[in-house]
């Protein structure tokens, strides 16, 4: 079976949670980025992730906050810094070295044939790692197939007859669930044992 998975935030208890949930038929795992700031394990998180693609096939999409952890990283420009400390990056507590060796495994999508894998949404025919109502808003598929996205939370999974939205919010307490889409039965599976 393959599954997504959508947007963790550091919430390390959960990631595991989930996977030892889903993992004994698991064929592919596809990630949604954000792996990292907000929660306050994204060490443990990163550590889980690498060690899981040891074992099974793995497919890390890069979030927004990926993307601006490498823009800072790569050119010390301070404007990313100052962004990432506004959403929650004083909580990634990751060495240099391991963080640059993850975010180079990290892709901006991921075509199954069937769905279309994005972080964000699409923008301009293309995968954007910040858009978030024009994408939600949008009545159309892209090349045919329909989306499945992370980024924006809501408090359960949204669905519509072009996307579907799998980030619940795992790092708030409002919401507070991480949530993985099989992609062959249509299930969600959440880190608390539910299935819908």
């Amino acid at each position: 079976m393959r599954y997504a998975i959508g947007d963790i935030h550091g919430e390390y208890d959960k990631l595991r949670k989930l996977i030892n949930i889903i993992d004994k038929d698991v064929t592919k795992y596809i990630f949604l980025g954000d792996y990292i700031d907000k929660g306050c394990e994204s060490d443990k998180v990163i550590d889980f992730l690498m060690e899981l693609e040891k074992s099974k096939k793995c497919i890390f999409l890069m979030g927004d906050h990926e993307y601006m952890w490498k823009k800072y990283l790569e050119t010390r420009v301070i404007k990313y810094l100052d962004w990432l400390l506004k959403y929650g990056g004083r909580k990634t507590i990751v060495d240099n070295i391991k963080l640059s060796d993850f975010l180079t495994k990290l892709v901006a999508s991921y075509d199954t044939g069937d769905y279309f894998l994005v972080h964000a949404g699409i923008k301009g025919g293309k995968p954007d790692y910040f858009i978030r109502d024009e994408f939600i808003n949008s009545r159309e598929l892209y090349h045919g197939k329909k989306v499945i996205f992370g980024h924006t939370a809501f408090k359960k999974p949204y669905i519509d007859d072009y996307k579907i939205g799998i980030d619940t919010g795992a790092v708030y307490p409002d919401m507070g669930l991480l949530t993985a889409f099989n992609l062959d039965t249509g299930e969600f599976i959440y880190h608390i044992g539910r299935k819908e």
